[in-house]
């Protein structure tokens, strides 16, 4: 999968690429520091990237001004708006302008993760598979599906991706474990899996 990562500070391109790496093997990061030199990157990568992450406020764009230039620019990108404020009247209006999301940086890791993984889904982004080799058959991705996950579901995907098990998930969202188990089994077949080793298998 190919990731265009446009932000001026480089911490912030540090932090969001290596969370993109995590949650999906394989991901090609590319990094621009400007909306030119994303725009010109985007150009540049065959059949574009699958998904740009494109901060609010670069040296040579200010607000929603960028979303409407890069969208034109590129109508076809499915993009992810960055921003260090939290206002729900911008977030409305990149989504009318064509982005699939709006992300806060003031947002804790593990709500960013949960948002990540909310798009991958929308994306239909799971890890590219790596070459056949002695460990058997490459992962199955899932490309081109919206699985249609609610909020519930991936939190547990994201605990599950993390390593908990059903109890300690059941504790960490407060519900019993014979519901964890419930959404485990839809997220197995949601995803075309047939065990937890293999759902976890897709993502690393």
């Amino acid at each position: 999968m190919k990731i265009l990562l446009i932000d001026d500070h480089e911490l912030v391109r540090y932090a969001i690429g290596n969370l993109l790496k995590d949650l999906v093997h394989g991901a090609v990061i590319v990094e621009a520091s400007s909306l030119a030199r994303g725009s010109r990157a985007y150009s540049e990568m065959e059949g574009g990237a699958d998904l740009v992450v494109l901060d609010l406020n670069l040296p040579d764009s200010r607000g929603l001004a960028g979303v409407g230039r890069f969208m034109r620019q590129h109508p076809q990108a499915r993009l992810v708006v960055l921003s260090g404020s939290v206002d729900e009247a911008i977030a409305a209006e990149a989504a009318s302008m064509g982005a699939m999301a709006f992300l806060h940086k003031t947002s804790d890791i593990q709500s960013l993760r949960s948002r990540m993984l909310e798009v991958l889904a929308k994306v239909g982004a799971a890890a590219d598979p790596a070459a056949p080799g002695p460990r058997g058959p490459a992962p199955r991705v899932w490309a081109g599906r919206d699985l249609g996950l609610n909020a519930r579901e991936l939190k547990v995907l994201d605990l599950v991706l993390q390593g908990h098990n059903n109890r300690e998930i059941a504790e960490e969202m407060n519900i019993a474990t014979g519901t964890v188990k419930n959404h485990i089994s839809g997220l197995l077949a949601a995803f075309g899996v047939t065990s937890r080793a293999r759902l976890i298998a897709l993502f690393h």
